[in-house]
Order: C-alpha cells, then sequence, then structure tokens
C-alpha cells in the first residue's frame, strides 16, 4: 500500500509540474517577485494579481528542477482567492506539506522557492521598499 501512496504523490507532483494553468506571466500584475536559489540555479518568478486584499490570479515562470516548478503550480492554485492576511500565516512547513513528498534539506529550498516569492511579495505590500531576496542567502 505504502508504493501505491509513493505513486499517488509523485504523479501529483509530476501532475504540477506539467501543468500549464498557472504557467505564464500574468499580464498586468499588481506585483511580481523572482527568486534565484543560487545553490542550484532554479529561479522563479511569481505574479500576483491582488484585489481588494483578495489574490485574485497567480502565475509563474520558472527554470529548473521538477519540485521548484511543481511547487510554483501547486502554490498558485493554492492561494488563488485567499486574503492576504490568510496568506501571511501561510508558513513554510504548511507549503512542504503541500507538495506531499519529503524532501532533503537540499530540495527544500527548492520546494520553498515559489513561496518565499509569495512571502517577499506580501512583505512589500506592507514596506514597498523591501529588496528581493535570493534563497540561500536566508
Amino acid at each position: 500500500m505504502d508504493n501505491l501512496n509513493e505513486f499517488d504523490e509523485e504523479t501529483f507532483l509530476r501532475d504540477h509540474f506539467e501543468s500549464s494553468e498557472f504557467r505564464g506571466r500574468l499580464e498586468s500584475p499588481s506585483s511580481s517577485q523572482t527568486i534565484l536559489n543560487r545553490t542550484c540555479g532554479d529561479q522563479v518568478t511569481l505574479d500576483l494579481l491582488i484585489e481588494n486584499n483578495v489574490i485574485r490570479d497567480a502565475g509563474f515562470e520558472a527554470q529548473g528542477c521538477m519540485i521548484s516548478q511543481a511547487a510554483a503550480s501547486i502554490l498558485c492554485e493554492l492561494i488563488q482567492g485567499k486574503s492576504v492576511d490568510q496568506l501571511k500565516q501561510f508558513d513554510a512547513p504548511s507549503m512542504l506539506k503541500q507538495i506531499r513528498i519529503p524532501l532533503s534539506p537540499r530540495r527544500m529550498q527548492c520546494g520553498l522557492l515559489a513561496f518565499q516569492a509569495l512571502k517577499q511579495i506580501l512583505y512589500s505590500l506592507d514596506d514597498p521598499q523591501a529588496d528581493s531576496i535570493t534563497a540561500g542567502n536566508i
């Protein structure tokens, strides 16, 4: 039975990696953030359309491993319709649970790239002078 669960989790990740639903930049985002993982070279750009403090649309562009790209898709699906206040409470362990497979510490950075972009966007809403961040420097 465990092998079946592992297969389901891997299929879930592969489906998100191959999905085009959220892949691509938004035409007129309210906010965007690019995060680079200097350790492996993965890069994710997250675009959000925020209206009345709610995420109305999300899109991403990613270059890198399957985990970083699938995690960006998972995140975009998860945050649609959520309020900024709800997302400020969303933490890294919760994001890692959404990925559904255990990740080594090095791979966790890949799985959290889009999450870090989201957090940077949320922080910049409070502090418009916030700079971009690079994974590996955190």
